[in-house]
């Protein structure tokens, strides 16, 4: 999966979820001015850059999505951002 990555490693991070029908960048300007922290957006399998992965289900996105957060959130935690 795709993930648009800006600000800071080692301060608190926020994942941003897109809705159907968009990708990453709709939180682009949300990122951009939130440099004291830790901003991860996923493009989800079927949009945007991840475009050449296939849907499975929603279980497995949010697996996926869960798995980023143990892996790149600040200590395995971040705040969630979504829309839909």
């Amino acid at each position: 999966m795709f993930i648009h990555e800006s600000g800071s490693i080692g301060n608190p991070t926020i994942i941003f979820l897109h809705g159907n029908g968009a990708n990453w960048s709709v939180w682009k300007t949300h990122m951009d001015r939130l440099d004291d922290y830790h901003c991860l957006a996923p493009d989800f399998p079927g949009y945007g850059q991840s475009n050449d992965q296939e849907w499975i289900s929603i279980n497995e996105t949010t697996n996926e999505i869960a798995e980023i957060i143990r892996d790149r959130g600040l200590n395995g935690q971040a705040h969630i951002v979504g829309l839909s």
